[in-house]
């Protein structure tokens, strides 16, 4: 009886170390996936795509890592919002998650001023696609100033489990800016980034 005792104690032991072991080692894989990278945020739109329109330069037809055949999405982890960036920075297909937004975002689209940025810089800049279309007005480039972060908290390789707001940043049946409060949650303060346009820092 006890030596039974002895080895059942034993074996629960064992047991601990090796969840213990699998628990750690789920840990490290999760961290070495996902990871938090401050970036400079900016939006897009039809108005000032080159050329206009939602061309994007990695359509899924060219490239199996994307999702669109051309600029959309509604923010959830199986259809993220297109951004753009470099893709010597982010490559191309690399899924993100926006906190300040609760929207994920997929890489399929180039930034002109992303590369600039980043390969005179290294200063990480992402371009996000705004909802919009031939008819949207001038509208949509304000919603783009009120959206802006200079910096901003982006989770690179999320898991898909992340709150999700699917309305759209710009509602074109209505032609109104989603309010930032609405889908963020977070706190934010009032600034001005270097375009002389308020942005709203994720803090």
């Amino acid at each position: 009886m006890k030596i039974t005792a002895i080895g059942l104690v034993g074996a629960a032991l064992c047991l601990a170390v090796a969840l213990f072991a699998v628990l750690r080692l789920s840990t490290e894989e999760s961290a070495a996936a996902a990871q938090m990278v401050d970036q400079y945020v900016t939006f897009y739109s039809w108005l000032d795509n080159d050329p206009p329109g939602s061309a994007i330069a990695y359509s899924r037809t060219s490239h199996s890592r994307t999702v669109h055949e051309s600029a959309g999405g509604t923010g959830t982890y199986a259809d993220p919002i297109t951004t753009a960036t470099d893709p010597t920075a982010w490559a191309v297909g690399t899924r993100m998650y926006a906190p300040f937004l609760r929207k994920y975002l997929v890489i399929e689209d180039w930034c002109a001023s992303c590369v600039q940025d980043w390969r005179q810089s290294r200063r990480r800049h992402i371009d996000v696609w705004l909802n919009s279309n031939a008819t949207t007005g001038e509208a949509v480039h304000q919603c783009a100033y009120r959206w802006t972060q200079e910096t901003a908290p982006i989770e690179i390789n999320p898991p898909r489990n992340r709150p999700v707001d699917t309305r759209p940043l710009f509602d074109t049946s209505t032609n109104t800016c989603l309010e930032s409060t609405f889908a963020s949650g977070f706190p934010f303060r009032f600034s001005l980034w270097a375009g002389g346009h308020p942005g709203l820092p994720w803090w």
